[in-house]
């Protein structure tokens, strides 16, 4: 008997939301990014140039900057909201 296991995406697809943009932004990201490349590259998106932007989940935890995107818990089609590590953006 031989068992297959399915390699992990590469890539997860979100939706990102932002206190300043009434409309969301698709992404497309490597899962072995971390938390802080992801939000660097959605607040770059959204236009924010200063801060340290990082991600938070339907739950409203604020992800750490440091973890991959699957360490981090974040899933194919997940919604996201940019936040920042100061406390808003």
């Amino acid at each position: 008997m031989t068992i297959e296991l399915s390699a992990p995406a590469e890539k997860l697809n979100v939706e990102v939301f932002s206190p300043r943009d009434p409309n969301p932004k698709k992404f497309s990201w490597p899962t072995i990014w971390t938390v802080g490349e992801a939000a660097d590259d959605a607040a770059k998106a959204f236009g924010y140039e200063a801060g340290t932007p990082t991600l938070q989940n339907k739950d409203h935890e604020v992800l750490r900057r440091k973890d991959t995107l699957l360490d981090a818990g974040v899933r194919e089609g997940d919604q996201l909201e940019l936040t920042d590590t100061g406390g808003g953006v």
